[in-house]
């Protein structure tokens, strides 16, 4: 399923999401900025046909070209292997059970 044929609620929720996880890399994980990024067809570069929405954390020394292309030069993945994934997952799972869930409507 392409994008476009998400339903509405489930857009306003991934929002929602998005929000709360930003708010969380921000707070947790000191990200000076955050992309979202979703891409909508196959011609905008969606290969996984169905609604998802890339929540990127950004920081001063980043890779990551402002437009948040990454898998091109100079990107470089992150340092730290399976236990910074985990560490990181761990962090931004409790700033979430914290923070209050907000109306997607």
């Amino acid at each position: 399923m392409e994008s476009g044929a998400c339903p509405f609620c489930e857009i306003g929720a991934g929002r929602t999401a998005a929000h709360r996880l930003s708010k969380a890399m921000r707070d947790e994980l000191g990200a000076v900025g955050v992309n979202l990024r979703q891409n909508s067809g196959s011609r905008a570069g969606q290969d996984v046909l169905h609604f998802h929405l890339h929540v990127v954390p950004r920081y001063v020394d980043d890779t990551v070209l402002p437009g948040c292309v990454w898998g091109e030069p100079p990107w470089e993945p992150p340092t730290g292997g399976d236990a910074e994934r985990r560490r990181v997952a761990d962090a931004l799972r409790r700033a979430l059970e914290r923070s209050p869930k907000l109306d997607s409507r």
